[in-house]
Parts: structure tokens; sequence; C-alpha cells
């Protein structure tokens, strides 16, 4: 019935988060504003617009899927980026650690052990 193509984000500093989701996880850029821009994870896109008021209250957690979850967390350390929590197991469903953006929105990292659009899981 219904997908997940498009989140919003708020944000407090625009030039910290896109150096954020650009530059440290490397999602393509689709289109930059002054006080906005657009990312694509996947079959996912992001906007996110800069809203000092909405990014103190925002509860939005994001989970990005990877292939490989050692290889990304070795490409995002050596970026610099640290780690919530090193690697964690959800049994039989994925593996996955968690990083903050620039305003605390948690970030999941994960490489998921079976489909997550899958029913009846």
């Amino acid at each position: 019935m219904f997908t997940c193509n498009h989140i919003t984000i708020a944000c407090s500093d625009i030039e910290s988060s896109f150096d954020f989701y650009v530059n440290t996880l490397g999602l393509e850029l689709l289109h930059r504003w002054p006080r906005m821009f657009a990312v694509r994870a996947g079959e996912v896109r992001f906007s996110v617009s800069q809203s000092v008021e909405m990014a103190s209250e925002s509860n939005v957690q994001i989970i990005l899927r990877t292939d490989d979850i050692e290889m990304a967390k070795a490409a995002l350390t050596g970026r610099g980026l640290s780690l919530d929590n090193d690697i964690v197991t959800a049994p039989g469903f994925m593996r996955f650690f968690t990083i903050a953006d620039p305003d605390g929105t948690v970030v999941h990292i994960a490489q998921y052990l079976r489909d997550p659009l899958a029913v009846g899981g």
C-alpha cells in the first residue's frame, strides 16, 4: 500500500548537514538551494532544509542500507566519523551500527539479513 521514497529532514545548519550527507556519507546530490538540498540514497530522496525550530523538535531516525557492513564501517571511520556503537546484530534481520548527523538525528547503517519489506517478518 505505501512505499517510502522521500523523507524530509529539518536541520539547524545547512552547511554542516550538506557536508555530512554529501561529503561524509557520499549520498548523490540531486539539487541544492541556499537553505535546502536533496540527495538520493538508493530509492529514497532526502530533502534537507534549514529550520532551527523544527530540527530541535525532530524525532527522525533513518536507516541506510548497505551490502557490506564491515566496508561501510571502515569507510566512514576512515573519514573521521565516530560511531555511536559498534556493529550490532538483530538476529535474523540485520546487522547495523549507529551514527548521528550534526543535529543528532539518528542514522543507522544496516546490512539486512533478509528482505526488510517481506510480508510476515
